[in-house]
């Protein structure tokens, strides 16, 4: 019977067309305060679709998304298959105002198994959701909206909160058994504690950014130890803690811990830590974190050496890592030491960084300029580096890696040319010299033309 009901297609979603008669009656009048600008007629559920279970036609609006199912209800038997519909968690509902809010609470009732809310900015200015416990100031609006009645979607599979004006503490956002994934982002005055999580035993992925309202020791992750997957925690200033608390996460594939408190040190990694692991990001406070800055030179080769192991994992979880010379290190200078610098003279090269050609791994010193027009496959910035110190040996020619080595080599070489032959950042006296032979050959090679 799924077979032969005729179907059409209404913004990428497949919608049960009813052929039978017309209900000459007006429509007019929202339903549950829910769709205000309804046909004055509507069609009756054919003879196939009347014979159809419940149970089947809640499998049949599950390819709908909300607001279609909501309009389908035009029969008992129909509302009652959108009563039993588990939503797709693709087909989101977007909360962004009054009228949105009042269809949200309306399908608390007529569609509760509804998996994906997202709960944005209201579009006017003088309504705004209840305060929770510990909101800070109160503030003189029009209009309150009773967030709590989100907790009516026992089955909410996936929340996001982006803008929302929450102020306080919501225990109930945080009391939903089969949540597996939420997404914070700048959330105003919300707050919460890591601890919270334990009301989402079957959380997978956390995204929380720009959140100063969220605190806690990461180590009260472990809530979720067996289920998350994807722990992204961007310039959330107050969360602290050691990120090897999350070493033993069995199925921990992406971490991103940037701009928070958290600290430690990557050289702590062992090789039955972080199994899963894929993507790594991790702030400057952790020793050998991306931006993290060496006081001394000389630190870096033996640093590379104890991280080799991370290093070599595939995929390469710490690609995406930088470090840094400190602008205090002794050894550190300007470009200004120079009188012979100009605006094609390359700073010094106290940027250090991983680099792959094929298998082979090293590490080099180099310097990012600005960004360039450059062909299509070309790096669009400026690089200028130093030789790569190389962690591995070169492949052997007859092994299968060989020509990808061979034709990233040459990327890699291109980048090496006014510091050619040096592996590691010249001495301010060196750099100065460099700058003056360079300078020297572009006025005879200006002489020449």
């Amino acid at each position: 019977q799924h077979s032969r009901l005729p179907l059409k297609s209404r913004r990428g979603v497949p919608v049960i067309t009813c052929y039978n008669t017309i209900m000459p009656h007006s429509m007019n009048q929202p339903k549950d305060g829910v769709i205000a600008n309804r046909p004055a007629t509507m069609a009756l559920p054919s003879a196939i679709a009347m014979d159809m279970s419940t149970d089947l036609l809640a499998i049949v609006f599950g390819c709908l998304c909300p607001e279609d199912i909501m309009r389908a209800r035009c029969c008992k038997k129909w509302s009652e298959a959108a009563k039993k519909t588990i939503v797709h968690p693709l087909a989101e509902f977007v909360v962004d105002s009054k009228k949105r809010y009042n269809a949200m609470e309306a399908m608390t009732r007529a569609l509760p198994n509804l998996q994906k809310i997202t709960l944005r900015k209201l579009e006017s200015t003088q309504i705004r959701y209840l305060d929770g416990e510990d909101a800070d100031d109160d503030l003189q609006i029009d209009e309150d909206l009773d967030i709590n009645v989100i907790s009516r979607f026992t089955k909410l599979s996936y929340l996001e909160i982006h803008n929302a004006l929450l102020n306080g503490i919501y225990p109930m956002l945080f009391h939903f058994r089969h949540l597996e994934m939420l997404d914070i982002y700048s959330p105003q005055a919300l707050k919460w504690d890591l601890e919270m999580l334990a009301g989402l035993p079957n959380l997978k992925i956390l995204v929380c950014n720009f959140h100063g309202g969220l605190s806690g020791d990461i180590k009260n992750l472990e809530i979720v130890k067996d289920t998350l997957e994807q722990c992204l925690l961007y310039s959330c200033s107050n969360v602290e803690g050691d990120f090897m608390d999350l070493a033993k996460f069995p199925h921990l594939w992406n971490l991103c811990l940037m701009d928070t408190s958290v600290t430690g040190d990557i050289r702590d990694i062992g090789s039955d830590d972080f199994v899963a692991l894929q993507e790594l990001d991790l702030p400057d406070a952790v020793y050998g974190g991306s931006g993290h800055t060496f006081q001394h030179i000389s630190e870096v080769p033996a640093f590379m050496d104890e991280i080799y192991c991370i290093a070599k994992r595939n995929p390469p979880v710490l690609g995406c890592c930088y470090w840094h010379l400190s602008e205090n290190s002794p050894d550190n200078y300007d470009m200004t030491v120079s009188d012979d610098v100009d605006d094609e003279t390359p700073e010094p090269p106290f940027d250090v960084s991983l680099v792959r050609a094929g298998s082979r791994l090293g590490w080099r010193w180099s310097w990012k300029g600005d960004f360039i027009d450059a062909a299509p496959g070309e790096p669009n910035f400026e690089h200028v580096s130093c030789e790569v110190n190389w962690l591995d040996p070169e492949p052997k020619k007859d092994s299968s890696d060989y020509e990808l080595y061979s034709q990233e080599l040459k990327q890699i070489e291109k980048e090496i040319n006014f510091f050619k032959g040096f592996h590691e950042p010249p001495t301010a006296e060196r750099y100065k010299q460099l700058c003056r032979e360079q300078r020297k050959r572009r006025r005879q090679t200006y002489l020449i033309n």
